[in-house]
């Protein structure tokens, strides 16, 4: 793809958040039933500097049933492969990262459905919904913890542990970093949601500026009406805007374009979405 096509695109991008309306229910949809449902054969994400030429940035891309079968993330040089059995599970994935030897993981599956992944530097077991519930590495041992309805509770390991907290509605509320035994010494996140289960503000707190409580990052987030992101906000510990984002969408809900602005308004970059589709 040219990049004086991709600019040329932009021309026509929609308003922050704007969406063409829809009469099907995309919002309720998992991503391999979007991919799926709208035969998404591949997806290019690059990103635009003011005054340089677009600069490719991942690719992904997927067969006739959905599955993801190769990915590039550019910046890092990396490539992944993934293989599937007749019944669609991952049996294999290998991983490319510049000119290093491939890392190759291998799944295997029981009858009940839960799997373990081997590979080089890991081995990981999950159980048959694919939450994962132990993983040992070069690193050493995790072990993880949900509760009855499958929520995360804790991510635990020799060093470090991450536990988390829900609503009754099953939205996370907090999350809480501890390291060398000593509670919140890494930090807290504090989750916020209006109304309709959206997530509308992350509060980001860092004890280590001081004995008290410091407020020291907030992401502010507003929603299109049909529920997609339309906008995030990053704001400091004086709730002056640090970083600016803006979302806009295609009339399959895939992600369109989005702005990425700096506290004075100046725009520091466009990422735009590509999308090649199967033909029947």
């Amino acid at each position: 793809m040219k990049p004086l096509f991709i600019i040329g695109i932009l021309s026509f991008v929609f308003s922050c958040g704007k969406v063409i309306p829809r009469n099907d229910k995309m919002m309720h949809l998992s991503e391999k039933e979007r991919i799926l449902k709208y035969r998404i054969k591949s997806i290019y994400v690059y990103s635009i500097y003011p005054g340089e030429k677009a600069e490719r940035q991942q690719a992904s891309f997927y067969d006739k049933k959905g599955n993801l079968t190769e990915s590039y993330y550019d910046q890092f040089k990396q490539r992944n492969l993934f293989f599937y059995n007749d019944r669609e599970k991952l049996i294999k994935m290998i991983l490319f990262v510049g000119k290093s030897c491939p890392d190759t993981t291998i799944y295997y599956y029981n009858n009940s459905g839960s799997f373990i992944a081997k590979g080089y530097h890991s081995i990981e077991k999950y159980d048959s919904t694919g939450k994962e519930l132990e993983e040992d590495n070069d690193w050493g041992k995790v072990s993880f913890k949900y509760d009855k309805k499958g929520n995360l509770l804790l991510r635990e390991d020799s060093i470090s542990s991450d536990s988390y907290r829900y609503d009754t509605d099953g939205h996370l509320v907090e999350e809480v970093n501890t390291i060398g035994g000593v509670d919140l010494s890494s930090g807290k996140q504090v989750y916020k949601y209006d109304r309709l289960g959206n997530n509308i503000e992350i509060d980001s707190y860092d004890p280590e500026f001081s004995e008290q409580w410091h407020l020291t990052n907030m992401s502010v987030r507003t929603y299109n009406e049909v529920g997609q992101l339309g906008s995030i906000r990053n704001l400091d510990s004086n709730k002056k805007v640090k970083q600016y984002s803006c979302y806009s969408y295609d009339n399959n809900g895939n992600d369109y374009v989005w702005f990425y602005y700096n506290n004075q308004g100046g725009l520091l970059s466009e990422k735009v979405y590509l999308y090649e589709y199967y033909k029947n």
